[in-house]
């Protein structure tokens, strides 16, 4: 996996997002609002309640640089390998946040030196408005539709490229049987159709079960891949810096040290310390980089199963 460019304008995009993220946290990171931080955990299958500002920001201070990182290597991969006619391609990023894979797929433009015009051929949903949408500027934001996945009944317009951004096993198990029902009754029309999933790394297994779900549902639908149990993960360091990217000390210093701006009350709970004493720590480690690239390609002259009778 070669992801090791340094790239200064892309190191310099990363470092500017962490302060600004870093001014906006530090403005709110007191209590009661510090308080809030207590939700911020991922143990046990709990996802986060993303609706709340000061999670988004520690969300963003902790995994940004790295999941930057992999976000242009998975965009520079596709392009690179010509997997998708460029002049067609169309993108849906499900559970896209505040559109961090988006971020990735403009530094992967711009390495490329492509035409930046290729942006607007990206859309994502998500269910809660994410902050931070306008990290590259105002007039180059994703176009990101807030709503619930189960609002949705298929994916009517005719999308080549669908990505699970760190989301696909953060689905409850509700809003997870609406995805596979959203594949189910796709009339998908491509000749090649590329799905993604970045994986989350102590939740791998949950995530490849749940693609491995749809895998099965495009196989009934008429397409066939050969490269479903192919997981590409970080092979050219260990660390952000082998990217060219030093995590600011001072940020760092500080959510190290958030807990000097704890009361600790004794009605508060063991989560919100646990948050503030090892929750807090930025990744740095490209063990975090990990996902799958299905590649499917429609299959000629096979039955396609109706989704009203599919077999499960």
């Amino acid at each position: 996996m070669l992801i090791g460019r340094k790239e200064p304008e892309f190191v310099s995009f990363v470092l500017k997002s962490l302060d600004r993220l870093y001014n906006d946290f530090k403005a709110v990171a007191v209590p009661p609002t510090l308080c809030e931080l207590k939700d911020f955990r991922f143990d046990g299958g709990h996802v986060p309640n993303y609706n709340t500002k000061i999670i988004q920001q520690l969300y963003l201070l902790k995994f940004f640089p790295i999941y930057s990182i992999e976000y242009k290597y998975i965009y520079e991969k596709l392009i690179k390998d010509n997997i998708i006619d460029l002049n067609k391609i169309k993108i849906l990023s499900i559970g896209a946040g505040c559109g961090l894979d988006f971020y990735g797929f403009y530094w992967a433009v711009q390495s490329k030196k492509m035409n930046i015009d290729i942006l607007s051929q990206y859309k994502g949903i998500d269910v809660v408005n994410w902050d931070y949408k306008n990290l590259i500027s105002e007039e180059l934001s994703p176009n990101i539709i807030i709503d619930n996945i189960q609002n949705c009944s298929s994916i009517n317009e005719d999308y080549n490229t669908i990505i699970f951004p760190k989301s696909i096993g953060e689905f409850d198990d509700s809003a997870f049987e609406s995805v596979r029902n959203i594949f189910k009754k796709s009339d998908f029309k491509s000749d090649t159709l590329v799905i993604i999933s970045s994986m989350r790394e102590k939740n791998t297994s949950k995530d490849k079960d749940r693609l491995l779900e749809l895998i099965y549902i495009l196989g009934l639908r008429g397409y066939s891949t050969t490269n479903k149990d192919v997981i590409f993960s970080c092979t050219d360091g260990d660390k952000l810096y082998d990217f060219g990217i030093s995590y600011p000390e001072d940020i760092k210093d500080f959510l190290f040290d958030m807990k000097r701006n704890c009361t600790e009350k004794p009605e508060c709970k063991k989560e919100c310390l646990e948050v503030l004493n090892y929750h807090n720590k930025p990744m740095n480690n490209t063990n975090y980089i990990k996902f799958q690239m299905v590649i499917f390609k429609k299959k000629e002259g096979v039955e396609i199963y109706d989704y009203d009778n599919l077999p499960f």
